[in-house]
């Protein structure tokens, strides 16, 4: 199994700023004159041993997480780290992908966001399986992508794309893999999956707060 992190930011996209820019290139060029670095052979290597936080970002894109197994995968949230996944999709294995399974957490802007922009819903012949924590999935989708809050509307979308409840989820079979689903705590509700392979396990559970009466309990 491997999982990769496509957005994790929580509310807004955020970039880098000219400020965190600066500061970046500032630590790799002192880097590289503490290395030594005079050849362009020499700035080869010393990129190639450059640490995550210094030659890439992370952190900008709200939440999006894909989980492969093998050639299956799917994806867990439809923030706007689900636009760059989508574009990779398309330029390397989308004929192969179909059908594409997206697993929503909850309806929040920063959890679903990403979708108007999926290269994968404008390609025809594409199947697109969305499961949400409620039956109105479809209507909150074409509420989202209408005038006047987006440009073009939700049936513009040439895919084929279904919706599916995901409550109470139990070891149902999602493409290569077993999910179920948890209810969570938090304002308008959210759900947490746990996803199984054949290789291994993993738990994604996002916006979900501590009741009070889990707080009551342990002062007990």
């Amino acid at each position: 199994m491997r999982i990769k992190f496509w957005g994790v930011r929580g509310s807004v996209p955020a970039p880098l700023s000219n400020e965190q820019l600066r500061r970046k290139m500032k630590n790799v060029l002192l880097a590289a004159i503490k290395k030594g670095v005079r050849t362009e052979q020499d700035l080869e290597e010393f990129l190639n041993h450059l640490s995550v936080d210094n030659y890439g970002t992370y952190g900008g894109n709200t939440a999006c997480v894909t989980v492969h197994e093998g050639a299956s995968f799917i994806v867990l949230d439809a923030g706007t780290g689900l636009r760059e996944f989508g574009r990779r999709l398309v330029e390397e294995t989308a004929e192969k992908a179909s059908p594409i399974h997206i697993l929503l957490s909850h309806f929040h802007w920063d959890h679903i966001i990403g979708f108007p922009f999926f290269p994968p819903a404008f390609k025809e012949g594409m199947r697109i399986v969305i499961f949400t924590p409620s039956e109105q999935g479809r209507e909150y989708f074409e509420v989202q992508q209408s005038s006047p809050f987006f440009p073009s509307e939700f049936a513009f979308r040439v895919a084929e794309v279904t919706f599916r409840v995901s409550v109470n989820l139990n070891e149902d079979i999602v493409g290569a893999f077993r999910v179920s689903s948890l209810k969570l705590n938090h304002p308008g509700g959210s759900i947490g999956y746990r996803v199984r392979s054949e290789t291994g396990s993993v738990v994604y559970m996002t916006d979900t707060e501590i009741a009070n009466t889990t707080l009551d309990e342990k002062r007990r």
